[in-house]
């Protein structure tokens, strides 16, 4: 049970791998693979250096860093808004430098996880989702309020940074 989001991101990885010709399609959902074979690789490898070092940040710290601007750039290919996307490219590099000011002033590459821009991070991606609804449907309508895959995995990452700031 320790283990099941690995299970659970392989089985991930072998069901894009099974869609490869539907993916291949999509530019942008093309790269999922790759991400996904990495996030497997980067939770494998997370879990010997633990076992070996008890030490597992440094992996995890610059990886959800990485998983940011790459959420980010799927996004920003997906939208059709010429201002959202702009926003999007200044938010990347913002990002970014919080990031490194956190490791390095606040909470250390090395030393805990940088919890204070993950919750950032997914604050970013929520609101850029909303801000795409909201461009998409001006009006808000039934249809309009159904759960998006994209907000699925944008709504989970939060709850994930909120447990974050809870539960360290």
């Amino acid at each position: 049970m320790q283990d099941l989001h690995l299970y659970l991101e392989i089985i991930s990885l072998l069901i894009a791998l099974f869609f490869y010709k539907d993916l291949k399609r999509n530019d942008a959902m093309f790269y999922f693979i790759p991400f996904l074979i990495v996030t497997a690789l980067v939770e494998m490898g997370a879990k010997w250096i633990w076992k070996e070092r008890n030490e597992k940040f440094l992996l995890f710290n610059i990886f959800t860093a990485a998983e940011f601007v790459f959420y980010s750039i799927l996004f920003r290919i997906h939208l059709n808004n010429k201002v959202l996307r702009y926003i999007i490219i200044l938010l990347i590099p913002f990002y970014l430098i919080l990031f490194i000011l956190n490791v390095i002033f606040i909470q250390g590459l090395t030393t805990s996880f940088h919890s204070y821009t993950f919750l950032l991070g997914s604050f970013f991606m929520v609101l850029i989702d909303l801000k795409k609804r909201c461009l998409m449907s001006p009006c808000v309508t039934p249809k309009s309020l159904a759960v998006s895959d994209w907000q699925v995995v944008i709504y989970i990452r939060a709850m994930m940074s909120m447990s974050t700031l809870f539960f360290r």
